[in-house]
């Protein structure tokens, strides 16, 4: 050790200053425990401390600043440097320069608390904008998004050029749902700072919250152009590719994500998801894993999910993912096996907990249920909450609220609403079609006709159950079309409906083709007088 003043006590050929040992056994910190030389060159050991390792005979504040930035830059010692800093501080308390330091090494050693109460003490001494917006950080990793909100304002107001004030300002706002401040804040912070990629991907997701998908493909576009070697933008942009149902295009994203960053395990995961997507599409999205040609889309589905998990068995998507394939191909209890894993590993992701949830029903598995369902209400009540953005995935659908007995009828009528809203808000409202006046007028022959339309003549519960109804029809009285949606799956299911109702009209080459609006047409070109949607609502 180098002599800082003091007497020097010899060990053997070594010199050790009073100092210099005084310091040695105060820097044993973070529960880790320190061997130090002794007088006589006798090794002891030294229990962790809390107090600054600067000798007591130097009352300096320099002096406690001094040490705790050595703890800082050179040893890596937070704790011990967050110690000196805040004896600084408490010795001269007018002394800026030790709040600040104080505030900053209990940000970086993820102590919020106690960086809030520096900060503050630094912005009494000297308002400043750097501060402000550091305040505001350690605030939302609290989740004190409110007072994180003021804080960046009170930046903004001090120096409106920070880019980083309006970024994190627009963070926090989309946090408490406040999407059009947010958005306003996003456009800010671009406007200072046109080049910076991760102010697109935030303002992409506001974009994606508030259904706008067209103008959130094109911000993750150019976060992407602006940051390639960020992983996470352009898997987001597959996302909403996905979303849209682009899965070639969705796919080049993630094939160019694993070219250039191949231990991504989500862009393998995500590969797999739209392989199995575009192929439940391509067969009018029946239920998978009953023949052999599903088998096929399975097994690469598989491979690519068991890829990702081996490159991060960690991965929480991964398994979630995993669990979605097994549950639609009829492996129940392979799917709770990973949603488990899933909601152990994410559980602050609530999608996954659903799942998690509504697969446990399937297999009759009835523990935890109260706690279950305890928690599932209140993440339903906390999803369709006035004022909350819009879930991109929510927790429980319209046709699936009727398996949930706790769920009122008020909470599933605002459930459906805030699912209908998000669905026109993806796909964009679709136009009215008006109605023709012959609507309004009894058919020339006097029956009454009768539509039932559906994506599930196929082999599905629905085709099941409903494979007779449409032939006990009085033909005298009642005239009935079936308007399918799905593609023909060849099951017997189809085959009989097609021929037990009066007119069976395949409206699934149109949907795809031409979009929901000519289908509404086509439907109104009939002149149904009810129409009958078998989904279930």
């Amino acid at each position: 050790g180098t002599s800082s003043g003091g007497d020097s006590v010899s060990l053997g050929d070594l010199k050790l200053s009073a100092f210099d040992r005084q310091a040695a056994e105060r820097r044993a910190e973070d529960m880790m425990p320190v061997l130090v030389l002794g007088p006589g060159g006798t090794l002891r050991r030294i229990e962790p401390t809390t107090r600054c390792p600067a000798p007591d005979y130097y009352g300096s504040n320099k002096m406690l600043l001094d040490v705790g930035l050595e703890m800082q830059q050179e040893h890596g010692r937070l704790s011990l440097a967050a110690q000196c800093f805040k004896e600084a501080a408490e010795m001269d308390r007018s002394d800026l320069q030790a709040w600040q330091w104080l505030a900053s090494v209990n940000l970086n050693r993820d102590n919020p608390e106690e960086a809030i109460k520096a900060y503050k003490e630094a912005n009494k001494i000297r308002p400043d904008a750097a501060q402000y917006i550091n305040l505001g950080v350690s605030l939302q990793r609290l989740g004190r998004n409110e007072e994180a909100v003021e804080a960046y304002k009170e930046a903004i107001k001090l120096d409106n050029k920070f880019p980083e004030a309006h970024h994190n300002l627009a963070n926090a706002l989309s946090e408490l749902g406040r999407l059009d401040e947010s958005l306003q804040a996003y456009q800010s912070t671009l406007a200072l700072r046109p080049h910076f990629g991760l102010a697109y991907a935030g303002l992409a997701a506001v974009f994606s919250a508030r259904g706008m998908s067209a103008e959130a493909e094109g911000a993750y576009r150019r976060a992407v152009e602006l940051e390639p070697l960020e992983p996470q933008f352009a898997l987001d942009l597959g996302q909403i590719l996905h979303a849209r149902g682009a899965y070639d295009e969705e796919r080049k994203v993630y094939e160019q994500v694993i070219q250039r960053h191949p231990s991504t395990a989500l862009a393998y995961s995500y590969m797999a998801s739209s392989i199995l997507a575009e192929y439940q599409r391509s067969i009018g999205y029946r239920s998978y894993g009953k023949v052999p040609e599903d088998q096929i889309y399975l097994d690469r589905a598989t491979a690519l999910y068991l890829q990702s998990l081996e490159i991060d068995a960690g991965c929480g998507f991964c398994h979630g993912q995993l669990g979605d394939m097994y549950k639609d191909s009829h492996k129940v209890m392979k799917a709770i096996e990973h949603y488990r894993m899933s909601a152990a590993l994410l559980p602050h992701v609530p999608s996954i907990f659903c799942n998690l949830v509504y697969t446990k029903l399937f297999a009759c598995d009835w523990s935890d249920y109260q706690s279950d369902f305890d928690r599932l209400m209140k993440i339903v009540q906390s999803e369709v909450a006035p004022g909350r953005p819009l879930p991109r995935f929510q927790c429980v659908q319209p046709l699936q609220g009727v398996l949930y007995r706790p769920l009122s009828a008020g909470l599933l009528r605002r459930v459906t609403e805030v699912y209908v809203e998000r669905l026109l808000g993806d796909a964009g409202r679709p136009p009215l079609v008006d109605l023709p006046r012959e609507v309004w007028t009894a058919a020339p022959d006097r029956r009454l006709r009768i539509g039932y339309l559906s994506a599930d003549f196929k082999d599905h519960p629905v085709a099941k159950r409903m494979q007779d109804i449409f032939g006990f029809h009085n033909r005298r009285l009642v005239r009935v079309t079936c308007y399918c949606l799905n593609a023909h799956d060849g099951s017997e299911w189809r085959l009989k409906i097609e021929k037990n109702a009066e007119r069976f009209l395949d409206l699934q080459p149109l949907l795809v083709s031409e979009g929901v609006t000519s289908v509404a047409r086509k439907v109104t070109a009939d002149h149904v007088d009810v129409l009958i949607n078998l989904a279930g609502h």
